[in-house]
């Protein structure tokens, strides 16, 4: 059994640095959701876990869920070109098919329940025809699912979204039509829900909101109560040879919690047009498009639809976000107008989109390319969108994605993996959470070098590393006196002592023309390093104060297995920065012997100190 391990390093440790720091690339662990055999009806992946023994703790290591709990709205929608989302390796869970009790399930949805709880939904099928649900409470395992909607020979539910009200109540909402050739036959077709007063444990019966032909629905509820359900319309306008539809958006609202709905389901379209753009002209008819709709009420009210716009028969799809500031107030006619006024047009390439807001103000969109659940964010007003990502790339493929933000700084996500074999289909769901990393502050504050983050509870802002592999590192800064301080957690199911470090890569400014590197393990600083204009300098390290702090593994998912470790450095080691700097944060990790896998903040390039993240000391 390890004893407590304090080391205070004060003398130097000459071991050089590289030049440049390795590109990270990602575990191959296998994952749940690569392969038809999975362990469990709903496994999480992990690494490599190491054997069982019975050592103390010696700390109490934070992950990154328990951080980043304050949030000033809108603090940070300026800033969205330099956010970005890290998944968590410990919290990607892939649910197999004889679970779901289907092999081809499709556009599953998730939300948060009143309570913390989690529900997911999918549907048995390309097209449905029944619609299941099943509940969590910690959105890694579920319970048994159930059928919500029930399809019969004649008749097909799917595509099914859900919103919590906000008196705790879940309205699920799906689409129903005529088994087939379903354009002809719109009084068949329609939109439906169905509401939960006990999260999700029974429900009440189904009630028809709306008659036509349609896509897709989602609903939202405003701030002021009102409830909104949106949809792609496709009763209307087809091409010459009678094959293609165009479409737009379309809603219908509840000003009474949704016990009625306006409109007339006596009626084959009575609907309010929302969200229509022309596209190609096939033989002198003009086609429509805006469709698969998701709309958030962001923090001035204003609400921001996303679309996917599809411009041809090819097709492309393109993104688009329209903007309403009246709540919808002019409706347009179907296959006439154009609008709304305010709106991002095909500002990026993607398809399936869905949007929300985080406190601090990025609005985040998701969407399906090229097989991959990928997002960007934006400003507080949906107005201006960063580059994108894929936090999923190469872990699996994530199709006709969701999530939920769940947190100040966190989502919950749920897509589908495609398994094709021949022409048979082995559909997965699978799950996971993403973080927000943005601008952080360095407050203020004393810190004594012992390990120990008991002194940083008033200080939670941090970024977090961990999409490789199961080990991952949440790090924290703090202006003490004319030194920095840094705390970094790092929760490892299987530390190797020699093979696992992590590197805080710190330059001046964004412009900067130089960095600096310093690399530590659990038994100390192993080396820090200058570099400018393509040459590297080792920095002795005396001045550098360290402690940490290490818990052995006990079993084999102790989620308290790791180490904190605690640095202290002049500011003048690190060319005296007077306001802040920009950092990155690389974790190396090997799991009992195996590969080395590297890991770096999502969306930085090591050589591009502009997609570094900014660390401001707080006033």
């Amino acid at each position: 059994m390890r004893k407590l391990l304090i080391i205070l390093l004060l003398s130097s440790v000459l071991v050089s640095c590289g030049e440049q720091a390795p590109t990270p690339v990602v575990s191959d662990t296998t994952d749940a959701a690569q392969t038809t055999e999975p362990v469990s009806d709903t496994e999480q992946t992990g690494g490599t876990q190491p054997a069982e023994d019975e050592p103390v703790k010696n700390t109490y290591i934070h992950s990154i869920s328990e951080l980043n709990k304050e949030a000033v709205r809108d603090s940070h929608g300026a800033d969205y070109a330099s956010a970005g989302l890290e998944s968590n390796f410990r919290e990607y869970v892939s649910i197999k098919p004889s679970f779901l009790k289907t092999s081809v399930a499709f556009y599953p949805r998730i939300k948060q329940m009143n309570g913390g709880g989690f529900i997911l939904f999918y549907q048995n099928g390309n097209h449905g025809p029944d619609i299941y649900y099943c509940l969590s409470e910690d959105g890694l395992e579920y319970e048994e699912p159930q059928v919500l909607f029930k399809g019969t020979a004649s008749k097909l539910y799917s595509t099914c979204d859900a919103v919590v009200l906000q008196n705790g109540d879940i309205l699920a909402v799906v689409t129903f039509r005529a088994a087939t050739n379903y354009l002809q036959y719109p009084m068949q077709c329609g939109i439906s829900i169905r509401r939960s007063t006990d999260n999700g444990k029974t429900w009440g019966e189904e009630q028809v909101i709306f008659r036509g032909c349609n896509w897709e629905p989602s609903i939202l509820q405003l701030k002021s109560g009102e409830i909104q359900v949106y949809w792609t319309n496709t009763t209307g306008l087809k091409t010459p040879e009678g094959t293609f539809t165009s479409t737009g958006t379309a809603i219908v609202r509840s000003l009474d919690n949704g016990v009625t709905w306006t409109g007339d389901v006596n009626k084959a379209w009575s609907g309010q047009i929302v969200s229509q753009s022309k596209t190609e002209n096939i033989k002198g008819v003009q086609m429509f498009s805006d469709q698969m709709p998701v709309a958030v009420e962001l923090h001035s009210g204003r609400i921001a639809l996303a679309l996917e716009t599809r411009l041809d028969r090819v097709p492309n799809f393109r993104l688009s976000i329209s903007l309403s500031d009246d709540n919808w107030a002019t409706a347009l006619e179907p296959f006439k107008d154009v609008g709304p006024a305010k709106k991002l047009s095909n500002y990026c390439i993607g398809a399936g989109p869905y949007i929300g807001q985080f406190e601090s103000g990025e609005t985040v969109v998701s969407y399906n390319r090229k097989s991959n659940l990928t997002f960007i964010l934006g400003d507080e007003n949906a107005e201006k969108f960063g580059k994108e990502h894929a936090p999923y790339a190469g872990v699996s493929t994530n199709y006709w994605g969701c999530f939920d933000i769940i947190g100040t700084h966190s989502l919950i996500t749920a897509g589908e993996y495609r398994n094709k074999t021949g022409e048979s289909e082995l559909n997965f769901i699978v799950s996971g959470r993403l973080y927000l990393n943005h601008r952080i502050d360095a407050k203020a504050h004393t810190v004594t070098v012992d390990g120990d983050a008991k002194e940083w509870e008033n200080n939670t802002d941090a970024l977090f590393v961990g999409s490789v592999s199961q080990a991952q590192t949440a790090t924290r800064f703090a202006v003490n006196g004319n030194e920095l301080a840094i705390l970094c957690e790092r929760l490892d199911y299987s530390a190797d002592e020699k093979a696992d470090t992590t590197s805080v890569m710190i330059a001046p400014s964004a412009s900067s023309k130089v960095h600096y590197i310093i690399t530590f393990g659990a038994d100390g600083v192993r080396s820090a390093a200058k570099f400018e204009n393509g040459k590297s300098a080792v920095i002795d390290v005396s001045a550098i104060k360290f402690a940490s702090l290490v818990n052995e593994a006990d079993g084999k998912k102790d989620v308290q297995a790791g180490y904190t470790a605690e640095l202290s450095l002049p500011l003048s080691l690190i060319g005296n920065p007077s306001d802040g700097f920009v950092c990155n944060i690389l974790l190396q990790n090997t799991d009992n012997g195996k590969k080395s896998d590297r890991d770096m903040l999502s969306g930085t390039d090591l050589s591009d100190y502009s997609t570094w993240y900014k660390v401001s000391f707080a006033k």
